[in-house]
């Protein structure tokens, strides 16, 4: 017997096939994710998968003949309601590393087979040890599967798939876009895209590696300035006044939190320079994949704890 919680297992099996065969089974697995052992919960809850996402109805479904059969073929059945109650384990394993922290492809797919498969061998492990004590598997080799299998991965130097999305996981449809728009661009694929964080057109002053203030470890750095007719200020430039570019709004280049900001210090009039503040005011901005992006040489007026895209913080320059 299964443990103590046989004879409550044993009820919720029906007494008729809802389909038959191996979907009755897949769909009372997927149900008994939230303690409904049944085919027709499960069919409404793969329902509500298939309409969110495609993909991850297709990895549930892969997860589950993989791991079951497996399962199936090592056991043979070590009891006939373990693959009601533990089969869930490879679904959700799958759909996991497969397709919510990982970049859909050919590779991550399969590793997330590979994962259903470990995990089917964590569930009869574990059943053999639970059962003595009369404890259910339930979500175990999930657990242990999925954690083990991102911490691997996360060791791993990403330069080719599969690439984790441990920071910011998401349905597999929307990190497959950004994936694709990342190598459009010719970037990172775990990099950042942002934005210019101001209105209108500027020019770039001091780029990466300037010469005069990006050095190491702030040579990934850009200033902006507004030139016409090839000043960047009116009259004799001895007033902050005079430059085009004061007393303009600035944008948030991406969307994150406030983690920390700086409006204390007074301007400093054209030509003088605080030594001891050489960055002035900033903005420091935490994004989703605990980066940091930085707006320096700001006077903030009002920030709140939320920084949308190309919403004006309300600081001046």
């Amino acid at each position: 017997a299964y443990g103590n919680l046989s004879v409550y297992l044993f009820p919720s099996a029906p007494v008729e096939p809802f389909v038959g065969g191996w979907t009755d089974a897949f769909l009372t697995a997927l149900g008994s994710a939230f303690f409904i052992p049944h085919p027709v919960a499960g069919l409404f809850f793969f329902i509500g998968l298939l309409w969110t996402s495609r993909y991850l109805a297709l990895l549930a479904v892969v997860g589950y003949l993989v791991g079951d059969g497996l399962l199936q073929w090592l056991s043979g059945s070590i009891h006939p309601t373990l693959g009601q109650w533990g089969g869930f384990n490879f679904i959700l394993t799958t759909i996991a590393v497969g397709g919510i922290f990982s970049v859909p492809g050919w590779r991550s797919l399969l590793l997330a087979i590979i994962a259903a498969a470990l995990s089917s061998l964590i569930t009869m492990a574990v059943q053999g040890v639970l059962q003595v004590y009369g404890v259910p598997v339930l979500a175990i080799p999930f657990l242990l599967t999925t954690l083990t299998m991102l911490a691997a991965m996360r060791k791993r130097v990403a330069t080719t798939p599969p690439y984790l999305l441990l920071e910011a996981p998401a349905l597999p449809e929307h990190s497959y876009e950004r994936a694709r728009l990342v190598r459009a661009r010719g970037a990172e694929p775990e990099s950042v895209p942002l934005r210019a964080p101001f209105f209108g057109s500027w020019r770039v002053y001091q780029g990466f590696d300037g010469p005069h203030t990006h050095q190491p470890p702030w040579q990934h750095a850009l200033d902006f300035i507004i030139t016409e007719q090839g000043r960047s200020f009116r009259n004799a430039g001895h007033r902050l006044q005079d430059f085009h570019c004061f007393d303009l709004p600035v944008l948030s280049p991406c969307h994150g939190t406030v983690a920390r900001c700086l409006d204390e210090l007074p301007d400093n009039p054209p030509g003088e320079v605080d030594s001891n503040n050489n960055w002035g005011n900033f903005l420091l901005i935490r994004l989703s994949t605990s980066c940091d992006s930085r707006v320096w040489h700001s006077v903030i007026i009002a920030c709140d704890r939320r920084v949308w895209h190309y919403v004006s913080m309300a600081f001046d320059n």
